[in-house]
Parts: structure tokens; sequence; C-alpha cells
């Protein structure tokens, strides 16, 4: 048999898994080739660079893999000529590097581009690094879920420690999500940190994003969060702040949290009467919500309606009797109440 029929058999043995036709034919070309057995199989490669360690794994043929790696103690990182890594638990299992880095990237993140969820968590599980990229993919793994949509490999990615605002190439995952994701997702990038006021290479934020593309769904998410309303009543910009919240309920008309946060803007721009109405809706939207219960004790309070600003505090009570915003604020409802009664008594006199 000559030497190009013969690498042809091993590499065609290994494939299809017949261990002993394999050991007689690399033996037989050793001899040939005057090296030792190891050696000599290591360095047999294919034009494409692919060695007879990758014809066993992509066989699936586990005798011939356990072989070559236990008795022959081939290169357990070792890699094909287009750039895969592509053992898998067999030769994790081996002590393979779990991060090394291919012109395709870390196995990591050709499990995450494909969608391979199985993939992913079998690398994660053996310590592969959910932030690392390659010299030549600079595209990191979460931004990859994202892309391909691979939602569950996204949550494996975040729950392994990846970074939530890690950008590839000027895209945060957030915006990458806002174009291509659903509100769950953005909900869940937004629960992990990511950050909603990051202007991409194209100048735009996700929210803006998901304006060009009408995701009013998640347009509405982000219109609460830092990059919206809330930011703005942070800054103590409370009318910018009711016109984010107002966006928003247009949205979702009877969104308790909208609701409560068009209160507390109203109540804090002094216009008692919006304060109360939105404060009232709140209540009725979500009665067993304790915040609703203090959004009308605070503008009662305001209004110095004190004693019915002690009853909604007290109600919020009864739903939370622990929460010590609420304690306090009822307990400064009635201070207040025994104050005024006092102040009228002494102007009686």
């Amino acid at each position: 048999m000559d030497q190009g029929r013969l690498h042809l058999e091993l590499f065609k043995t290994a494939c299809t898994g017949n261990l002993d036709r394999f050991k007689r034919l690399a033996l037989k070309h050793a001899e040939v080739q005057g090296i030792e057995l190891g050696k000599t199989i290591g360095k047999l490669v294919d034009k494409d660079g692919d060695g007879c360690l990758h014809f066993a794994a992509d066989g699936g043929s586990l005798s011939v893999c356990k072989y070559l790696l236990e008795t022959l103690k081939l290169d357990v990182d070792s890699k094909d000529g287009r750039g895969d890594t592509k053992l898998m638990a067999l030769l994790l299992s081996k002590g393979a590097h779990v991060d090394v880095a291919t012109r395709l990237g870390t196995a990591l993140q050709i499990a995450a581009g494909f969608g391979h969820q199985d993939a992913v968590k079998m690398l994660l599980n053996h310590g592969a690094n959910p932030n690392v990229g390659s010299h030549w993919n600079m595209l990191k793994p979460l931004y990859l879920a994202i892309f391909t949509k691979s939602w569950e490999s996204m949550e494996l990615l975040l729950q392994a420690g990846a970074h939530p605002n890690d950008v590839s190439f000027g895209i945060s995952p957030l915006g990458a999500a806002a174009r291509a994701g659903g509100a769950d997702v953005v909900t869940r990038l937004l629960e992990a940190g990511a950050d909603p006021n990051y202007k991409m290479n194209t100048g735009l934020t996700a929210l803006e994003m998901a304006a060009i593309f009408f995701n009013h769904e998640i347009m509405y998410i982000l219109m609460q969060t830092e990059c919206g309303g809330r930011a703005a009543f942070q800054e103590e910009q409370y009318l910018m702040a009711v016109h984010w919240f107002e966006e928003a309920l247009d949205i979702s008309p009877k969104d308790p949290a909208i609701l409560s946060n068009l209160s507390a803007c109203f109540a804090r721009l002094g216009f008692g009467i919006d304060a109360f109405e939105y404060a009232t809706k709140c209540i009725s939207e979500k009665p067993e919500w304790r915040k609703a219960y203090y959004r009308l004790g605070f503008v009662l309070n305001i209004q110095k309606r004190y004693d019915e600003a002690a009853d909604a505090f007290n109600k919020g009570l009864e739903l939370d009797p622990r929460n010590k915003e609420l304690k306090d604020a009822y307990m400064n409802a009635i201070e207040a109440r025994l104050n005024s009664i006092k102040v009228e008594e002494d102007n009686t006199e």
C-alpha cells in the first residue's frame, strides 16, 4: 500500500472507529517512517491540516479518540487547518485548554455564534471565560449569542459572569437586543447591569435603536430606565421625567409603575391634583402594591390632609408590615397631624 493510500485509510478508519484496524495501519505507517508511533501519527495531517484526532472526533469514534489521547499521548489542544477546536467532552476531560484561541475565535465564541447552547453550557462548566475573545475574532460570546438569538446561551453566559456592557465593534449587547431581541431579553440585560445610556458606534442608544425598528415594547421598558424618565427624575428634571413617563404610558396605559412614577413627578412639581389622580389610578390597577399607598400618602401629606395620609400609609403597612419607609411616613403623618392640632389650639387662645 503506497503512502497516500495508507494515509487515507488511516483517516477513514479513525473516522469509522475500527480501532483494531487503525492500530495495525498506524504501526505500519510508523515502520515506514521510522519514527516513534505517537510522533508519526501526531504529525500526520491532510491538506486542510486535519489529523487522525480530528477525523476520530468528527466520526464520533470514542475508542479511537481514547487510544490517541491515552496511549499515543496526542496533543489535546490540536487544531485543524480551519481553526476549529472540535473535540468537546473527551478533550475537555483530558485537560484541553478551554480558552485556546483560533482564527475563528475561542470554542465558546464559536458555540455561541452558532447557537449551540449545549456546547456553551459544557464549555462554561469546564471553566471557559465568558468574556474572552481572540486576536482574530473580537466579538464577545454574549454579543454573538444575542446576534444569533440564542437566548438560552445568553442566559448561561450571564449566569457565568459575562459582562453586559462589553462592546463588540462599537455595539453593546443591549443595543443588539434592542434590534434583535424581545422585551424579556432587554429586561434581563438591564437586570444584569447593562448601561442603557451607552452610545454605539452609530451614535445611537439602545432606546433610539428600538425606536428605529418600531419595537414599542422595548421602547417602553427603556423609557423607564436610566436613559429615560428615571434618569430625569434622579436629576430633578421633573417635567422631562413626566414627558418620558407619559410616552411610556401611551404604550402601556395601565402600568402601575408608570402611574406611580407620574404621581411622584407631579407631586415634586406641586401639581397636587394630577399627583393624586395618578396615585389613585395606581391603587386601582394594583391594590395589593404597598408602593401605591405610599404615593397616595405622600400626595395627601403635601396637601396637609394628614389623617388621610396616615390612613394611606397604614394600608401600605398592612401589606408590608416591616417596611421602614412606610413606618416612618406613617409616624411623620401622625406627628404632623398632632402639630397641626396644637397650632390650631394656640391660634384659638
